[in-house]
């Protein structure tokens, strides 16, 4: 095939492309959009609820602890069952713990309010269990900390009035793990990685007077090489993931507004 022809199927390509405003939302913008957004409400909203101050001390004490602990919370909201075995205590500890459970947030939000006026409702579910050697608790070596579980999001309401934010989620499910890729095609073989995925039946965000998404059975998931926490930014570390939702609704303060319908992208960065 000659040069010219190569070069006219290039740009006609990119022309269809970049004229096609659907091609555009679901390749470029909706993936990172979707990423900001979850990663923004994780950490607002979180690092308010369970953030202390300076001073604060805890302080744990056990007395003839056997191997093998039991403990139940129940009140306030909460109700937890956890359980813990611990072998070799007095060299490198191996922990298998596992906790499970449900969260009231609309009783926790009455006992403690937020300083913010940050609003909380909804129920949450958790089952997370974790295997590791006491030595593997640090950035250097969290890849090989085994974990895995699911977080379930039942009418969770979010609300900050001083960031003009509020979240709404129904029908919602967070899964969360660590694995070892192996007999992995991708840049992935060898590594270890973690995952997370969250799947809603309908999602509703008010972001700033500014943007208003409406989506209906969304999902976005990641996959990360764990080494990526080291915070060594001189070094590419795969990355991989997508976003998709049936119905997905964009709206700005401007009252211009984008609607897809089935709407499916995946993104990937390989270090070359």
């Amino acid at each position: 095939m000659k040069k010219s022809n190569i070069g006219a199927i290039i740009r006609k390509e990119f022309n269809r492309f970049f004229t096609d405003r659907r091609l555009v939302m679901t390749a470029i913008i909706l993936p990172g959009l979707m990423i900001y957004l979850l990663y923004s409400f994780m950490g607002s909203a979180m690092s308010d609820m369970y953030s202390v101050e300076d001073d604060f001390a805890p302080t744990v004490y056990a007395v003839n602890a056997p191997a093998s602990i039991a403990a139940r919370a129940q009140g306030a909201g909460m109700t937890l069952d956890a359980d813990a075995t611990v072998w070799n205590a007095l060299g490198d500890p191996s922990v298998a713990a596992r906790v499970a459970g449900a969260v009231d947030l609309d009783t926790l939000s009455v006992l403690f309010p937020s300083q913010r006026g940050i609003g909380v409702r909804g129920r949450l579910g958790i089952d997370a269990g974790a295997r590791f050697r006491l030595s593997q608790l640090n950035m250097a070596h969290i890849g090989q900390v085994r974990l895995g579980g699911r977080v379930t999001l039942d009418d969770i309401g979010i609300d900050m009035p001083e960031d003009t934010v509020s979240l709404m989620v129904r029908g919602g499910v967070l899964t969360f793990g660590s694995e070892e890729g192996r007999n992995d095609s991708t840049s992935f073989d060898g590594l270890q990685t973690l995952r997370m995925v969250v799947t809603a039946d309908t999602m509703h965000v008010d972001w700033k007077n500014q943007l208003r998404l409406i989506a209906s059975k969304v999902g976005a998931g990641v996959r990360s090489d764990a080494a990526s926490l080291g915070g060594d930014t001189t070094v590419v570390h795969p990355l991989a993931g997508g976003v998709g939702a049936r119905y997905f609704e964009v709206s700005l303060s401007d009252s211009s507004s984008l609607r897809l319908h089935s709407v499916q992208s995946t993104f990937r960065i390989e270090p070359s």
